[in-house]
């Protein structure tokens, strides 16, 4: 039996490792890494970090950890600057994105989470009879895997004009830049997905890490004409300030939940009520639209109503990611 690629017996031995209490207990630590295939310079990467979080060596200390990988350790001296530094994710270093996860005790380098990170996204364009906590989740695992949600209806009012989730986004995998949904008796409409805070990204392939210059598509086809682009600026927003008190956690133990300044008396629990009482839909049809973007069908999702009775129904919701075959 081989165990990490030796088959020798010294290797199956258990080593038990004393631990550095003054590195345990000196502050709350962070660990990211800078998603670009670009050389950076360290040293300026570090300054450019501390400046743009406003943090001198007393608030944060930096550590490079993989200088190939662009990897680095940040160990927080009070849990004011690193709530506020988690809370504030995505980050970006020269329009790069810093994926900043959270470090946990005992843990090794290798079992960082690289592959997602959590953004605020935004839906504009949806029906307002949509505006449940029901729609909110699933309109969140569209575009990633949905921690948290503003609730749309506070109260008998609407909180925003559009729904705003905080999701987990696939970094190897193309932005979702909207969907179609199904409407009784209308036609179809468009949803919007717009990002806060979103980094530099690729308007060829829709991923993070690099630009259009240096995509594989772009290279491997030959193609530069924008015409081929079903990417842009338009899928990037300026971050809003959360409603704190209006948040619905939706996966345990969300590192950021921990954080929030709700106040004592805090929101009710969500339940669909206003919109049912002003756009009482029937059964929804199930629809197939060819997409604005590339005139491919996108994938079907199912997507909450709830009449005048209470009684739910569903609709199809159709997903345009522009997913291509190659992964930059």
């Amino acid at each position: 039996m081989e165990v990490g690629g030796s088959s020798s017996s010294k290797s199956m031995k258990e080593v038990v490792l004393s631990l550095d209490r003054r590195v345990e207990n000196q502050g709350t630590t962070l660990v990211g890494k800078i998603i670009t295939n670009k050389k950076l310079n360290i040293p300026a990467v570090i300054a450019m970090i501390k400046k743009g979080w406003q943090m001198d060596d007393d608030g944060v200390e930096v550590h490079d950890l993989e200088r190939s990988q662009l990897v680095f350790l940040f160990r927080f001296h009070d849990v004011k600057g690193y709530a506020r530094i988690l809370r504030g994710r995505p980050w970006s270093i020269q329009g790069f994105l810093l994926n900043l996860q959270v470090w946990e005790e005992c843990m090794v380098l290798q079992e960082v989470n690289f592959e997602e990170s959590p953004f605020w996204v935004q839906f504009h364009g949806v029906p307002l009879e949509a505006f449940n906590c029901s729609n909110a989740k699933i309109l969140g695992d569209v575009v990633g895997d949905t921690v948290m949600y503003e609730k749309p209806m506070i109260g008998d009012k609407l909180g925003r004009a559009f729904i705003c989730v905080r999701s987990l986004v696939r970094l190897d995998e193309p932005l979702t830049s909207g969907f179609w949904v199904p409407r009784e008796e209308k036609g179809p409409v468009w949803v919007n997905v717009k990002y806060e805070r979103l980094p530099n990204f690729c308007y060829r392939c829709g991923r993070l890490g690099h630009d259009r210059r240096s995509c594989k598509e772009v290279i491997e086809s030959g193609s530069k004409d924008k015409k081929d682009y079903v990417f842009g600026s338009w899928l990037s927003t300026a971050s809003i300030r959360t409603m704190d008190d209006a948040l619905e956690i939706c996966r345990q133990n969300w590192v950021e939940a921990q954080f929030l300044e709700r106040k004592e008396s805090t929101a009710e629990p969500c339940r669909s009520r206003s919109p049912e009482k002003l756009f009482p839909v029937g059964k929804l049809k199930s629809v197939s639209v060819e997409s604005q973007t590339n005139g491919k069908s996108g994938k079907e999702i199912t997507c909450q109503r709830r009449g005048l009775d209470g009684q739910g129904d569903s609709g199809v919701v159709l997903v345009n990611t522009a997913q291509t075959s190659s992964v930059c």
